[in-house]
Formats: structure tokens, C-alpha cells, sequence
């Protein structure tokens, strides 16, 4: 991690803190990012925000793509990405933060996949599908190369995974969680995949 935050600093990527040591018991230091976090859901971002925050990601994973810390992957994934691990400042995302265990290497898709499912409210029971899947659109407008299709594709693939491995371990309470999520995605993905970037002004 700490050579993840040196990395991005050393390229000049702004939306991260930035690493400043290890106290002698052990424990990592970082800069104080200013601004705020979301916590209320469902987070209600606008299209400007949206789009901003599709930028970042982009941005992060362009910082790390094709350098040693990706390995044989894509690029680094931060692996928990959305709002609740964002700086706002302005009403605008400035810094991804939480930079923890789940930090990796891995796919582009995946990681921006997890970032829609928080950003845009997917799969909320108080915000309609349409408004969802213009959301959707709007991010993956602000990122070349990703589609609403491929989000729904990585985000029922991280489902399935997630059941299968609470099924295995015999975990019913995660389990019912993700049996509502993948029929959310058999009531509305196919509306969320259809989603393009013209719909984002209608």
C-alpha cells in the first residue's frame, strides 16, 4: 500500500493521500485529505458528479496500468470504490481513499464495475431502474472502453461468486442478500445494459 501511494504521488495523481511514514509501532501515516464523505444512501449524485468520479477512477487506473504493481494484471484495483470511500470537496470527488486489504491487482472492469454499483445507486429499491441506468450511462461516458453492458456482466459475475462462496459455507443470511441482488439483475439488467450515453440527456 505504501508503495501503491508513493507510485501515485511520484506520477502526479492527486486523488489519493499520500503516504508519509510509519510511526515506530508500527503504524501508517497519511495525509489529511479535506473535504467530506457521503453517508446517507441512497447518494442522489448529480450527472456533473458522476461524471467526475468516472473520470477519477479512470485516472487511478491509468496511473498504475502497466507498471510493476499491476503484475500480469490490468491495472490496480482499490476494491472497494463508491462514494463512501470518496472525498468530496465542493460537491465534487477529489481523492479515493480507504486504500486497505482489498488493494490489488486486477481488471479495469471489475473495479469500475463496483464503483457504478455504489456511485450511481444501482440496484436501490427507492430510485427506478430508468433513472439507474441513465446514471449508469453517465460514468461510463466519462471512462472509454466501458458500457453499461459490461457493468451489469461484472457485477452478476461478482454476485454469483459471492453466492456461491456463502452457499459453500453455508452463510444464509449473505446469502438471501445475494439472491435479491442477482433477481434485481433478472428484473432490471437488461434495462441498465440498454442504457447508452444519448439517454444521458433525455
Amino acid at each position: 500500500m505504501a508503495e501503491l501511494l508513493q507510485h501515485l504521488e511520484r506520477v502526479g495523481f492527486a486523488g489519493a493521500p499520500r503516504w508519509l511514514g510509519r510511526t515506530d509501532d508500527g503504524y501508517d501515516l497519511f495525509s489529511y485529505v479535506e473535504g467530506s464523505v457521503p453517508d446517507q444512501v441512497p447518494y442522489d449524485l448529480g450527472d456533473e458528479q458522476l461524471a467526475a468520479a468516472g473520470d477519477l477512477i479512470r485516472r487511478f487506473h491509468d496511473a498504475t496500468a502497466g507498471t510493476p504493481l499491476c503484475g500480469h494484471s490490468e491495472t490496480v484495483c482499490h476494491g472497494d470504490l463508491g462514494p463512501h470511500n470518496t472525498v468530496f470537496r465542493g460537491g465534487s470527488p477529489v481523492a479515493l481513499i480507504d486504500w486497505d486489504e482489498d488493494v490489488g491487482p486486477g481488471s479495469r472492469a471489475v473495479d469500475f464495475a463496483d464503483a457504478v454499483w455504489g456511485f450511481a445507486d444501482l440496484t436501490s429499491d427507492v430510485v427506478p431502474p430508468a433513472e439507474q441506468a441513465r446514471r449508469v450511462a453517465v460514468m461510463c461516458a466519462a471512462y472509454p472502453g466501458m458500457t453499461p453492458a459490461i457493468v451489469v456482466d461484472e457485477l452478476r459475475a461478482q454476485f454469483e461468486r459471492a453466492r456461491r462462496n456463502h452457499r459453500a459455507t453455508d452463510r444464509t443470511g449473505p446469502l438471501a442478500v445475494f439472491d435479491g441482488l442477482i433477481s434485481w439483475l433478472d428484473q432490471h439488467g437488461n434495462v441498465i445494459a440498454r442504457s447508452q450515453e444519448t439517454d444521458v440527456a433525455d
